[in-house]
């Protein structure tokens, strides 16, 4: 077991006790000597969310959500053991619950070993469009604006299609 993966379990532990914010301090020392690593940096901020949840302090919540998710972005679908696909979608739900009103559903984090993903199809132009058009139906009034179909409906492919073709059926869709 090395340091990182000791400092990486004990952040998973203190997470799923609820202790979200000794979960944030857990990481700090392996940031720093990581130099300030983006990928630790979303972990963090996703553990201070919480920290803000449980404060009852919604809009810090919220912004805290925001920034978990544009760092947990750009490791899908997994990094280090986490799987940083489901992580990012969590996200967005604690958003729409943010913006609705609602509680923010709990997390479940767990960290094992990933296995490699099995050899998928691409996926075909209909199914991107069908996927685009399931997130346009879940868009949420006052959350949606600022985070864009695109990215989403390239998690939930997981790597089935490529950016480009993505932007393209949408621009299609959406008549641009």
């Amino acid at each position: 077991m090395t340091a990182d993966s000791s400092a990486l379990d004990e952040y998973v532990a203190l997470f799923r006790a609820g202790r979200f914010f000794e979960a944030h301090e857990a990481l700090e020392r392996l940031w720093l000597f990581r130099d300030g690593d983006p990928f630790l940096q979303g972990l963090i901020i996703f553990a201070a969310a919480y920290v803000k949840v449980q404060r009852g302090e919604g809009a810090g919540a919220r912004t805290h959500f925001m920034r978990a998710l544009r760092y947990m972005r750009a490791y899908v679908p997994e990094r280090e053991g986490f799987d940083t696909a489901a992580m990012a979608i969590h996200v967005e739900r604690c958003l729409a619950a943010l913006a609705a009103g609602q509680p923010v559903p709990p997390f479940d984090m767990r960290r094992a070993q990933v296995p490699p993903p099995a050899a998928a199809p691409p996926a075909s132009d209909e199914e991107v469009l069908r996927v685009l058009g399931e997130v346009a139906k879940r868009r949420t009034p006052g959350v949606r604006p600022l985070l864009d179909d695109v990215p989403e409906a390239l998690l939930r492919l997981r790597g089935r299609a490529g950016a480009g073709r993505v932007h393209r059926l949408h621009r299609s869709v959406r008549g641009r």
